[in-house]
C-alpha cells in the first residue's frame, strides 16, 4: 500500500494488476465480516462486491446464523451489488478518501443501505 500511495503521489502509475493487487485486495475484504458485525439482515443475505482489473474481481457477503462471511459464491441473488473503481478501492478501504468522496468512483445498486456500509470497510488505518 504505502508503494501505491508514493506512486500516487508522484503520479506514477500504479501496481493495479493481478499478480500484487489481487491479494492485496482479498486481504482488505477479508475486514467486511467484522465491518457487517452490527448490521441486521435476514440470513442468507448477500452482498456482492466487484473490482474491474480487465476482469471483474468479487467478493461475496454472506449473512449466516450468528455472523457475516466472505463466501466464493454467491448462493442467492445479491441483496446489493458495490462496483468499486480500482484507483479508488485501495485509498477508500485504506481512509485515503471518505466514503461519501468515493461515490464518485461506485456503483451501487440493490439495497443502498447494505451498499453504503460496504464504503466503511477500514482495511488499513495511518
Amino acid at each position: 500500500m504505502h508503494q501505491q500511495q508514493i506512486r500516487n503521489a508522484v503520479g506514477k502509475e500504479g501496481l493495479l494488476k493481478e499478480p500484487l493487487f489481487r491479494p492485496f485486495l482479498d486481504t482488505f475484504m477479508q475486514g467486511l465480516p467484522y465491518t457487517f458485525r452490527s448490521v441486521d439482515a435476514p440470513i442468507g443475505t448477500c452482498i456482492t462486491i466487484l473490482v474491474n482489473i480487465g476482469t471483474a474481481w468479487q467478493w461475496h457477503l454472506q449473512k449466516n446464523v450468528n455472523s457475516w462471511a466472505l463466501a466464493a459464491e454467491s448462493v442467492n441473488k445479491p441483496e446489493a451489488i458495490v462496483r468499486i473503481d480500482p484507483e479508488a478501492v485501495w485509498r477508500l478501504f485504506s481512509k485515503g478518501i471518505s466514503p461519501e468522496d468515493s461515490l464518485d468512483y461506485v456503483q451501487l445498486s440493490g439495497n443502498k443501505d447494505l451498499g453504503m456500509h460496504v464504503l466503511r470497510l477500514v482495511a488499513v488505518m495511518e
